[in-house]
Protein backbone atom coordinates (compact mmCIF):
# COMPACT_ATOMS: atom_id res chain seq x y z
CA UNK A 1 0.00 0.00 0.00
CA UNK A 2 1.29 3.47 -0.85
CA UNK A 3 1.61 6.39 1.54
CA UNK A 4 0.71 9.01 -1.07
CA UNK A 5 -2.61 10.86 -0.79
CA UNK A 6 -5.30 10.24 -3.37
CA UNK A 7 -5.38 12.80 -6.18
CA UNK A 8 -8.77 14.37 -6.96
CA UNK A 9 -9.46 15.89 -10.36
CA UNK A 10 -11.90 18.70 -11.13
CA UNK A 11 -14.65 16.33 -12.24
CA UNK A 12 -14.45 14.38 -8.98
CA UNK A 13 -14.68 17.46 -6.73
CA UNK A 14 -18.07 18.09 -5.16
CA UNK A 15 -19.81 21.42 -4.70
CA UNK A 16 -20.43 24.46 -6.87
CA UNK A 17 -17.75 27.07 -7.52
CA UNK A 18 -18.08 30.22 -5.42
CA UNK A 19 -19.17 33.47 -7.04
CA UNK A 20 -16.81 36.46 -7.13
CA UNK A 21 -17.95 38.71 -4.22
CA UNK A 22 -16.62 41.82 -5.98
CA UNK A 23 -18.51 41.28 -9.21
CA UNK A 24 -16.87 41.75 -12.57
CA UNK A 25 -13.55 43.50 -12.02
CA UNK A 26 -11.81 45.66 -14.58
CA UNK A 27 -8.09 46.18 -14.13
CA UNK A 28 -6.23 48.76 -16.17
CA UNK A 29 -2.46 48.87 -16.18
CA UNK A 30 -0.77 51.91 -17.68
CA UNK A 31 2.77 51.25 -18.86
CA UNK A 32 5.04 54.16 -19.82
CA UNK A 33 6.69 54.16 -23.23
CA UNK A 34 10.16 54.38 -21.69
CA UNK A 35 11.67 53.58 -18.30
CA UNK A 36 14.71 55.52 -17.05
CA UNK A 37 17.09 53.78 -14.65
CA UNK A 38 19.91 55.65 -12.91
CA UNK A 39 22.95 53.39 -12.61
CA UNK A 40 25.48 54.27 -9.88
CA UNK A 41 28.83 52.90 -8.78
CA UNK A 42 28.04 50.44 -5.97
CA UNK A 43 31.30 50.95 -4.08
CA UNK A 44 30.84 54.75 -4.01
CA UNK A 45 27.23 54.26 -2.87
CA UNK A 46 28.39 51.96 -0.07
CA UNK A 47 31.02 54.48 1.06
CA UNK A 48 28.43 57.25 0.98
CA UNK A 49 26.03 55.23 3.14
CA UNK A 50 28.78 54.48 5.69
CA UNK A 51 29.76 58.17 5.94
CA UNK A 52 26.12 59.22 6.35
CA UNK A 53 25.66 56.61 9.08
CA UNK A 54 28.75 57.84 10.95
CA UNK A 55 27.57 61.44 10.57
CA UNK A 56 24.17 60.59 12.07
CA UNK A 57 25.76 58.82 15.06
CA UNK A 58 28.17 61.72 15.66
CA UNK A 59 25.36 64.28 15.41
CA UNK A 60 23.64 62.60 18.35
CA UNK A 61 26.92 62.47 20.28
CA UNK A 62 27.79 66.13 19.81
CA UNK A 63 24.26 67.32 20.60
CA UNK A 64 24.17 65.13 23.72
CA UNK A 65 27.56 66.42 24.89
CA UNK A 66 26.50 69.98 24.13
CA UNK A 67 23.40 69.63 26.30
CA UNK A 68 25.43 68.00 29.09
CA UNK A 69 28.05 70.76 28.85
CA UNK A 70 25.41 73.51 29.03
CA UNK A 71 23.73 71.88 32.03
CA UNK A 72 27.10 71.39 33.76
CA UNK A 73 27.99 75.06 33.21
CA UNK A 74 24.58 76.20 34.53
CA UNK A 75 24.89 73.94 37.60
CA UNK A 76 28.55 74.94 38.12
CA UNK A 77 29.69 71.30 38.13
CA UNK A 78 33.48 70.80 38.06
CA UNK A 79 33.23 68.39 35.08
CA UNK A 80 31.95 71.15 32.77
CA UNK A 81 35.30 71.59 30.94
CA UNK A 82 35.41 67.86 30.16
CA UNK A 83 31.93 68.04 28.65
CA UNK A 84 32.98 71.11 26.68
CA UNK A 85 36.01 69.29 25.32
CA UNK A 86 33.89 66.26 24.37
CA UNK A 87 31.40 68.58 22.67
CA UNK A 88 34.13 70.22 20.58
CA UNK A 89 35.70 66.88 19.62
CA UNK A 90 32.36 65.37 18.56
CA UNK A 91 31.46 68.57 16.69
CA UNK A 92 34.71 68.45 14.71
CA UNK A 93 34.23 64.75 13.94
CA UNK A 94 30.64 65.46 12.87
CA UNK A 95 31.80 68.20 10.50
CA UNK A 96 34.55 66.00 9.03
CA UNK A 97 32.27 63.02 8.43
CA UNK A 98 29.48 65.26 7.10
CA UNK A 99 31.90 66.89 4.67
CA UNK A 100 33.14 63.48 3.55
CA UNK A 101 29.55 62.28 3.05
CA UNK A 102 28.79 65.33 0.89
CA UNK A 103 31.96 64.72 -1.13
CA UNK A 104 30.99 61.08 -1.74
CA UNK A 105 27.50 62.22 -2.71
CA UNK A 106 28.92 64.55 -5.36
CA UNK A 107 31.11 61.69 -6.65
CA UNK A 108 28.03 59.50 -6.82
CA UNK A 109 26.17 62.09 -8.89
CA UNK A 110 29.11 62.65 -11.25
CA UNK A 111 29.74 58.95 -11.91
CA UNK A 112 26.10 57.96 -12.45
CA UNK A 113 24.72 56.96 -15.83
CA UNK A 114 21.13 56.93 -16.99
CA UNK A 115 19.83 53.99 -18.99
CA UNK A 116 16.62 54.40 -20.99
CA UNK A 117 14.64 51.25 -21.78
CA UNK A 118 11.84 51.18 -24.33
CA UNK A 119 8.76 49.28 -23.22
CA UNK A 120 7.46 48.09 -26.55
CA UNK A 121 6.72 44.45 -25.74
CA UNK A 122 3.58 45.26 -23.72
CA UNK A 123 0.55 44.54 -25.92
CA UNK A 124 -3.15 44.76 -25.06
CA UNK A 125 -5.09 41.55 -24.58
CA UNK A 126 -7.51 40.22 -27.19
CA UNK A 127 -10.48 41.58 -25.20
CA UNK A 128 -9.10 45.12 -25.10
CA UNK A 129 -8.14 45.21 -28.76
CA UNK A 130 -11.80 45.15 -29.72
CA UNK A 131 -12.83 47.90 -27.30
CA UNK A 132 -11.69 51.50 -27.26
CA UNK A 133 -12.28 54.23 -24.74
Amino acid sequence: MTDQPKQITGEQASGKPAQNPFGPASITVLVPKTIKIKMVNASVLQDYEIWVFMTSILSSAFVGCGVAWQQAVDAKIPSAPAWGTAFIVFLLLFLITGGRALYRRSELSQESQEVVLNVSSATPSAEQQGTSR
